[in-house]
């Protein structure tokens, strides 16, 4: 059990001919550390959620090689007398996305949204060791799981019609789909603002690959938040050029999947991501998924 921060502070080399000048406890299980020339925070977590900051800390290490500018984990490892695993970071004061997009105007959200969408292509480019699967099977899978629990409804809507239609007539679309790093916990609590427009990404816990297109599920439901953020994330990604119709095609099939999905465990009472009112606005910007680019693709800038 630790005594004070000091006893922390000394169970780590890192901090070794650093001179400290102020510490404070900030949460639970964090401490800042005020050094002549930077301040740090330590975090402490189980030591079951080490292998999760290995595969964090070699994202990160992979995005800092191709020059994004993220924060760098400093050190980590475990401590086995506390029981828990650490890491070392950059102090630095953020807000969620969320607390970004509420405060400030279009033309900064967009901004934010580019830059974001540049930070996406790069990760799920990163060609990192991790689980390589066979993503048209191992999707259809789950779709198939998910049209079972569906079929075991009794209670049905138009909506429902619309995105089984919509899967039906593109389920075909994942044949000759990329393989790509997946942000897999990719949401605006995860997403991190600091220093006026700088991003830090959060939850980058698992090192899978699928199609990186599936990852706009999340950009689609931050477009209720922000259709500007949205739009940019997906200039950004393709680099100011227009998306081949492909890529709407597809990201219009994995948002109905995943519609669908959030409407089974909503009739099964069980936690869901969307509510029905949010289900209910994202089908709106498909125009009732007769459309393959959503509307919030033409807002203006």
């Amino acid at each position: 059990m630790l005594e004070n921060t000091f006893d922390l502070i000394s169970r780590l080399k890192f901090f070794e001919n650093k001179n400290i000048i102020e510490t404070e406890q900030i949460a639970d299980n964090k401490w800042k550390i005020k050094t002549e020339k930077n301040v740090f925070v330590i975090g402490l977590y189980e030591i079951e959620l080490f292998k999760y900051i290995e595969v964090e800390n070699k994202i990160a290490e992979a995005l800092i090689k191709s020059n994004v500018d993220i924060l760098k984990i400093y050190d980590f490892g475990i401590m086995p007398d506390l029981n828990c695993s650490y890491k070392i970071l950059d102090f630095r004061p953020e807000e969620n996305l969320k607390e970004y997009i509420l405060n400030h105007d279009k033309k900064d959200n967009y901004n934010l949204g580019y830059k974001f969408g540049k930070i996406l292509y790069d990760l799920h480019n990163l060609n990192i060791d991790g689980e390589i699967v066979d993503w048209k099977n191992q999707f259809l899978t789950g779709l198939n799981l998910l049209l079972f629990n569906y079929g075991m409804i009794k209670e049905s809507g138009v909506k429902d019609y619309l995105l089984l239609d919509h899967i039906s007539e593109n389920k075909r679309l994942l044949v000759n789909t990329a393989s790509n790093l997946l942000y897999t916990n990719l949401n605006y609590k995860n997403i991190r603002v600091y220093s006026g427009d700088k991003i830090n990404l959060r939850g980058l816990k698992t090192l899978k690959y699928g199609d990186g297109i599936s990852d706009f599920i999340a950009i689609n439901t931050l477009s209720i938040l922000s259709p500007h953020f949205s739009k940019a994330v997906v200039d950004g990604y393709n680099n100011g050029k227009n998306p081949p119709r492909k890529f709407f095609r597809l990201m219009s099939f994995y948002e109905a999947c995943f519609l669908l999905d959030q409407l089974v465990k909503i009739r099964n009472n069980k936690n869901s991501e969307l509510g029905e009112d949010e289900i209910d606005k994202i089908i709106n910007n498909y125009d009732n998924f007769t459309e393959f680019i959503p509307k919030w693709m033409n807002v203006d800038i």
